[in-house]
């Protein structure tokens, strides 16, 4: 972004320090950058805009001169009056696509062909790929949940019939005239219709109207309400609210506002408000760390683990039961500790990272046991890598060996691959024969051989 800004004969800076004193108004987002550019120029009149309910790092600064806050949705505008902002200093400005960007794009089918799913996490996959497999719908995945970056993905969107995304992903494949379904790792909301497009627009497509329900049964029946005469409606509405030029529009009002009322105060207010900000972000001595500190201790612990994954040697049985497994094949969710028979699976989803010691692809030999008890004897599983299907099986309660074929092109560049494992039909011991186990077992994993796929 930066680079389009200095070919079309913006300056841009990477240090505030360096940024004239001449500038008419502070556009800010996000919390450290807008409280720097603040205090670099307190005399300049300042909006801050917030895009996050929840986030740490989109907590609204409070100095003198920031006159508006705007939120990019009703979520947000709520979330700024609990931190205290005065509701006169709120705007709601909601998000908008590039409609230049997002041409319409050609006619949907009568029935839906192609998919996309937007990735920025991983837990909705496995639930979209079995309903769109259900109805003979292809799939495909971009984004940074799978290592596939797209640099302008409303390119590709004409490709597509139906798409899997929120917020302003969400907004721009309704720009395109594709159908939508809200959704990704955190809950499902439905597929957009015009009739919901309205109250859904005011929470930007995102977290607050996602519910937690999110199986291949539920996403099946959004993908059903798939209307193309609904979608061109929906894009219709979208084009109609003027994409990115009408919300500079909306800022180049809010800009007048403030450039009309009283300077900032420059004195006592600023610097109390200065100190302020570094009283309450400097890590306190004792235990009650920030938002931002937690958040960066649990990312340095994730890193370490990750980056301490040694390259796995192919055709090497790597037991769960074994700590040296733990060095190869990391547990990143959903994992129970290790027994000595190997590590059950806890939840209706789990996530497993390793590392291969060269490109290519590979068959992955993995060996489980279910929990199966007689009253509940079968478990069911579904297997993606790196985003991609790879197998589903039902399974009874003896020990299964289950093959994985991974192609060269579904491994990361740097030989990383994620293994999801779904399993709906988790349940905890408690609830078959009694007991204090709060665990919901799925499968038990005994060991894992990976091993380089036979040439085609």
């Amino acid at each position: 972004m930066a680079a389009e800004l200095v070919d079309a004969g913006i300056p841009v800076w990477s240090d505030v320090r360096d940024v004239p004193a001449s500038v008419d108004i502070i556009h800010g987002h996000h919390l450290p950058t807008t409280a720097a550019a603040v205090a670099r120029l307190p005399h300049v009149p300042a909006l801050y805009v917030c895009h996050d309910a929840v986030a740490w790092f989109d907590a609204p600064p409070r100095f003198p001169s920031i006159g508006r806050y705007v939120a990019v949705d009703e979520t947000v505008r709520q979330r700024l009056e609990a931190e205290g902002i005065a509701p006169d200093a709120i705007r709601v400005v909601l998000n908008e696509p590039d409609l230049d960007r997002c041409p319409p794009g050609p006619p949907l089918p009568d029935r839906p062909r192609r998919a996309l799913a937007f990735a920025k996490n991983l837990g909705h996959l496995g639930a979209i790929r079995q309903a769109c497999e259900a109805r003979a719908i292809h799939l495909d995945v971009i984004g940074d949940a799978v290592g596939l970056v797209v640099r302008d993905p409303c390119a590709r969107l004409d490709d597509y019939d139906l798409v899997f995304a929120t917020a302003l992903s969400a907004l721009e494949a309704m720009a395109c005239g594709r159908g939508v379904v809200v959704c990704d790792g955190r809950g499902l909301a439905g597929w957009a219709s015009a009739a919901d497009f309205s109250r859904w627009r005011r929470r930007n497509f995102g977290l607050h109207l996602l519910e937690p329900a999110l199986t291949a049964g539920h996403v099946g029946a959004a993908i059903d309400r798939y209307d193309p005469g609904d979608a061109a409606e929906v894009s219709r509405l979208v084009r109609a609210a003027g994409g990115v030029r009408a919300q500079a529009a909306q800022f180049l009002a809010l800009y007048d506002e403030l450039r009309r009322e009283p300077a900032p105060e420059t004195g006592d207010a600023h610097a109390r408000a200065v100190a302020a900000f570094v009283q309450e972000w400097t890590p306190p001595a004792g235990s009650h760390a920030p938002a931002w500190l937690r958040e960066r201790a649990g990312l340095l612990h994730r890193i370490e683990a990750l980056s301490g994954i040694e390259p796995c040697r192919l055709g090497c049985i790597y037991a769960f039961g074994d700590a040296a497994a733990d060095r190869v094949v990391l547990a990143v969710s959903g994992i129970a500790e290790r027994e000595p028979h190997g590590r059950w699976t806890d939840g209706t989803r789990a996530v497993l990272a390793c590392r291969l010691p060269a490109a290519g692809g590979v068959t992955i030999q993995l060996d489980v046991e279910p929990f199966a008890p007689p009253s509940h004897p079968r478990q069911r599983l579904a297997i993606d890598v790196n985003g991609v299907h790879a197998g589903r099986w039902t399974l009874d309660a003896e020990p299964h060996r289950l093959i994985v074929t991974v192609p060269e092109s579904v491994v990361a560049p740097d030989g990383r691959l994620w293994l999801e494992l779904t399993l709906p039909d988790a349940i905890a011991p408690a609830a078959v024969a009694g007991g204090a186990d709060p665990r919901r077992l799925g499968v038990r994993l005994v060991a894992v051989r990976i091993e380089a796929a036979e040439p085609a």
